[in-house]
């Protein structure tokens, strides 16, 4: 093979493959784990459950009756509050209660399999009060803020990238991967992403895998390179790396076709042990959720990709899932109990997984940002919505979760009705329910990287607001998961 085909065909099928992209933030976490704590059987997965378009959380985790802001959340969501009576109740004293679709968590809270982070959101610095908000947002300095707070797309980026300043654009799962010593970077199996990309996956090395229903994405998109067309020319590529090798001759090239090779590699070794549990009776694989029919689809793919994986000896793994659907600015009433009744069976499948399996997994829900409590009228009293805001309530999922509780600073539901002369505990900026966060990703992500395997001291490496001397925010304590 001449060495100009050779390589230019080791460019294709790199980017292909997806290898050509593989600075991922993932990676980060990876790195960090300590070799120490690593033991045979320290398998750890992690899944993001995003929810795009904003989930309107405070008619997913609200204040029963008796709580000290029952009162200010039957004021603020008008014809949208959801009576008591109706209120799934959860246990404990915090006098809480859920959405009557989500029928599993209560139970799956009682028992200490679930829990809540309340008011959660993207915060560049911690930001006390209503004042201080309201002289950001107006230009008049002070506070730094996020940016486009209320836009999809930047939202959604910063849930993904922590990318708050324009600087590192590498997801930060990705970074979370580079630094947990139990996670295998040479692995090309080790991001799944289901069905579609995910941001906070790339930039980093290995790239995410897509799976599909058919199947494991084994290249993307090339018009130039069908898989069988890859197939055919993958021993020629590894003759030319090893040629290129014997020869001592331009070492970036034999690194980068060599890299390239092995994620394409790696991808088909791991496609064909998801298409055997594919293939596999339900029976034999011993887990009666992957035969129910009413499996979540793409949840279904993610087990069979944790399956893939611990048989190919991994002990590490984040998994990206997508459930869309959330972005209710009419229609609200019957589009968030359709949605919630579906999200409700993502959260009892996963727990039924990991029982059945003994498998540690730790699901977190994340979405652009939360909604307004105060809803519109665009719509009339029947196609009633509500509209972009900022926090939002999370819910975590997982063999370790230290549930039963709601974490974090659960906030005052009044609405903001002299801008300027705000009472001391009110969060909203705008009249309307867009509550300021009182925990931020960070503070999130940061529970979440340490029982993956990263110490403290290494945070910083992943989450920009823990690293220096004196971190920008403190870590959560109590924490959702022991770390």
């Amino acid at each position: 093979m001449k060495r100009r085909n050779f390589l230019d065909r080791a460019v294709r099928l790199a980017t292909a493959s997806g290898a050509y992209g593989a600075l991922s933030q993932l990676q980060l976490i990876s790195s960090a784990t300590a070799a120490s704590s690593i033991v045979d059987d320290d398998y750890k997965a992690l899944i993001c459950l995003f929810l795009p378009g904003g989930i309107d959380s405070f008619n997913v985790l609200i204040p029963d009756s008796g709580h000290e802001e029952r009162t200010n959340y039957e004021i603020s969501r008008e014809a949208i509050a959801i009576s008591s009576s109706d209120l799934l109740s959860l246990s404990g004293t915090e006098k809480f209660g859920v959405h009557p679709k989500l029928s599993s968590v209560p139970s799956l809270y009682e028992n200490s399999k679930l829990a809540f982070l309340t008011n959660v959101g993207s915060l560049v610095q911690p930001v006390p009060n209503v004042a201080d908000a309201l002289q950001a947002l107006s230009g008049q300095g002070g506070l730094a803020l996020p940016p486009s707070i209320g836009s999809h797309n930047d939202q959604q980026n910063l849930w993904q990238t922590l990318n708050f300043t324009g600087g590192d654009p590498s997801g930060w799962l990705s970074r979370l991967g580079a630094q947990a010593e139990a996670f295998s970077r040479d692995s090309p199996f080790a991001h799944i992403a289901i069905n579609q990309q995910f941001d906070g996956q790339l930039g980093g090395q290995p790239a995410p895998i897509t799976v599909r229903p058919d199947g494991v994405s084994k290249l993307h998109s090339s018009s130039d390179y069908s898989y069988d067309v890859w197939e055919q020319h993958l021993e020629e590529i590894w003759e030319g790396c090893a040629d290129f090798e014997h020869a001592q001759r331009n070492k970036l090239e034999q690194v980068f076709a060599s890299k390239s090779v092995r994620a394409a590699s790696g991808a088909s070794q791991f496609a064909d042990e998801f298409d055997q549990i594919s293939n596999s009776s339900t029976s034999s694989l011993g887990i009666d959720v992957l035969a129910d029919s009413n499996t979540n689809n793409s949840l279904a793919i993610a087990m069979k990709s944790i399956l893939a994986g611990q048989r190919l000896g991994l002990k590490r793994q984040t998994l990206f899932i997508s459930l869309g659907g959330w972005d209710h600015h009419q229609g609200i009433v019957n589009q968030l109990s359709s949605g919630l009744s579906s999200l409700n069976n993502v959260l009892r499948q996963i727990n039924e997984f990991i029982e059945q399996t003994g498998l540690n997994i730790t699901l977190f829900t994340a979405s652009d940002f939360g909604r307004t409590l105060k809803p519109n009228t665009s719509g009339g009293s029947t196609r009633i919505g509500t509209d972009h805001a900022w926090g939002g309530n999370h819910m975590i999922v997982g063999k370790d979760v230290l549930g039963g509780q709601v974490y974090g600073e659960f906030p005052s539901l009044e609405l903001l009705t002299d801008p300027d002369n705000p009472t001391a505990t009110v969060r909203d900026f705008d009249g309307r329910g867009r509550l300021i966060p009182t925990t931020s990703l960070d503070q999130y992500y940061a529970v979440l990287a340490k029982w993956f395997g990263v110490p403290d001291e290494k945070l910083g490496l992943i989450l920009p607001s823990f690293s220096g001397v004196n971190p920008i925010f403190p870590q959560l304590n109590p924490a959702f998961l022991p770390i």
